[in-house]
């Protein structure tokens, strides 16, 4: 059992859930909504984000496009955030009766980027899963264990994260319907297990009998 994922976003996902996605810089006058790319310090973002959120509320702007309408984009804080791909909006309905800890000044709610794309055929399924097969030096180790078991059935299970698959793949693995016709190539693996992460209503399975769309457990309906 293993996750496909994207370690970066994983990684930022995790520092940001420690402080419920938010974060709070007293000296802002608007409370502001940003999504932070992956692979971004969050040591830097805490030390350059409020000094470019402060240089867009002195321009009035609350969709960010610093240049040219706003500050200078040579500015160290302005460069950093062009620089790292931030996005931000800003509001200025703020709460200042204690009504709305979202909406006080200087609320800065953080967020990964959405992931989002065109949506292709679930018959991109087998092919993805037997090139991550070959490719993927993880995946090899985990075919090598199953492998050494010795035992004639192998089952693998993948725990399938939107931000570490093309959005086709993951789009098709949460669909509630259809199911591919053709067979992945897995080697000696009998048993493959497709689930996406991180809630679920639905799941893939092949076996040497083809592809099965299931209902996870916890979902189910009571009769």
């Amino acid at each position: 059992m293993t996750t496909i994922c994207d370690k970066a976003r994983a990684e930022s996902e995790r520092l940001l859930s420690k402080g419920r996605h938010r974060w709070h810089f007293p000296d802002l006058r608007w409370w502001w909504s940003v999504e932070l790319p992956a692979g971004v310090r969050h040591k830097d973002a805490k030390t350059l984000l409020p000094a470019a959120l402060r240089l867009l509320e002195a321009h009035g702007i609350a969709h960010p496009e610093p240049s040219p309408f706003g500050p200078d984009s040579s500015m160290p804080a302005i460069k950093w955030y062009v620089d790292n791909h931030v996005s931000a909006h800003g509001f200025a309905n703020v709460a200042t009766d204690g009504s709305s800890r979202v909406r006080e000044p200087g609320s800065v709610i953080v967020m990964a980027p959405g992931v989002g794309g065109v949506s292709g055929s679930v018959e991109e399924i087998p092919p993805w899963i037997t090139g991550e097969l070959k490719s993927s030096t993880l995946l090899q180790s985990k075919l090598a264990k199953l492998q050494q078991s010795g035992f004639d059935e192998q089952h693998l299970f993948l725990f399938i994260d939107m931000g570490g698959v093309p959005f086709s793949v993951y789009d098709n693995l949460a669909s509630d319907t259809d199911t591919p016709s053709t067979a992945p190539t897995l080697d000696t693996i009998t048993h493959l297990w497709l689930f996406p992460d991180p809630a679920f209503s639905t799941f893939l399975a092949w076996s040497p009998n083809g592809w099965r769309r299931l209902t996870t457990p916890a979902t189910a309906e009571s009769p």
